[in-house]
């Protein structure tokens, strides 16, 4: 998880993908040099902050099978969108709407504390997997089994 954190870090302070993939390489036989190919291949171009950063990581690490994407607004509270209908915030003093609507279209939010996904990332991770799969969504929204993540 450190190393998304740190890839999309290093992609959102102007370092580009293919000058990581060089320093990987210069470092010569390492161990775990294949997972950080993996790492630097996976890292979005697009995540905004180290919070984007670490819940895109959590996600991906527990497995839970929805796309994701990152949300274009230039609200930062916003952290991801997930299955077109699930929107990750941070909001500290829970005065972000209970739903977010963009074009018309009214979306779910999942609120989250920043302390929380830090000290507690097991509790968030139940809580977006309780979200993603209640039962009240239209069974076209619900995702299926766990398993592959298709990144989005």
């Amino acid at each position: 998880m450190d190393g998304l954190v740190a890839a999309e870090s290093a992609l959102r302070a102007g370092i580009e993908r293919q000058e990581l993939a060089q320093e990987i390489t210069a470092l010569g036989r390492v161990k775990n040099a294949r997972i950080a190919r993996v790492v630097i291949d996976a890292a979005a171009d697009n995540s905004r902050s180290p919070l984007q950063s670490l819940c895109r990581a959590l996600i991906l690490a527990a497995g839970i099978p929805c796309t994701m994407r990152m949300h274009p607004s230039t609200e930062e509270h916003v952290l991801l969108c997930l299955n077109n209908w699930l929107y990750v915030v941070v909001d500290e003093q829970k005065k972000t709407p209970a739903n977010i609507q963009t074009r018309g279209r009214k979306h779910q939010t999942l609120r989250i504390r920043s302390e929380e996904l830090i000290a507690h990332p097991e509790r968030v991770v139940r809580a977006i997997e309780q979200a993603l799969f209640q039962t009240n969504r239209p069974r076209s929204l619900r995702t299926g089994e766990r398993g592959s993540f298709p990144a989005g």
